[in-house]
């Protein structure tokens, strides 16, 4: 992960979403470590509150990095992902889940 941010809007200037609290944006590398190659996502990420609310991630407009982004083994995506929650939450985890694998989502803790 590399950072998060707070904002009313998302987008550029041609295409902006106003957040119905205020938007949690998480700017985040992946990188697949696998043998074969993965599809990704901003779907595959949630934000964990600290209320233990989980909260979906949306597609930050302008921002075409992580749009169904087919990634090969050993090379690695950057984008950025927006959760819109009420004003004042309290992000606490990031959660990753693959959803073409059975395995436990990776949770990464903020701060």
């Amino acid at each position: 992960m590399n950072g998060t941010e707070t904002a009313g809007v998302v987008g550029d200037g041609y295409s902006q979403e106003q957040a119905q609290g205020e938007f949690v944006i998480v700017d985040v590398t992946v990188e697949n470590s696998g043998t074969e190659a993965t599809y990704f996502d901003e779907t595959a990420l949630s934000l964990i509150d600290a209320d233990g609310n989980e909260h979906s991630a949306g597609y930050v407009p302008g921002d075409e990095d992580f749009f169904v982004e087919q990634i090969n083994p050993g090379n690695r995506s950057s984008g950025r992902a927006a959760f819109d929650v009420p004003e004042g939450t309290e992000p606490v985890a990031l959660q990753v889940e693959d959803m073409l694998s059975f395995e436990d989502p990776l949770e990464i803790r903020l701060g």
